[in-house]
């Protein structure tokens, strides 16, 4: 995955984050959400986590990565 693109790592993680059907139901409006991710390159993945979350109306997403890479 380190030789990606930027492109290609958005591309890459495209619509790849769902929220399954039996979690569905859970209530996410007004609550704050933390999205963990082992490193940041790009932001693809926390993008991409990002807007499936949004549709569920938290109040706050924040992101905490471990790790930052570049080349």
């Amino acid at each position: 995955m380190w030789a990606l693109t930027n492109k290609e790592r958005h591309q890459n993680i495209d619509d790849a984050f769902v929220v399954k059907a039996e979690y569905k139901h859970m209530e996410l409006a007004d609550k704050n959400i933390l999205i963990v991710d082992d490193i940041y390159t790009t932001g693809a993945t926390i993008e991409a986590v990002t807007k499936v979350l949004r549709s569920y109306k938290p109040l706050k997403i924040d992101a905490l990565t471990l790790a930052s890479g570049s080349f």
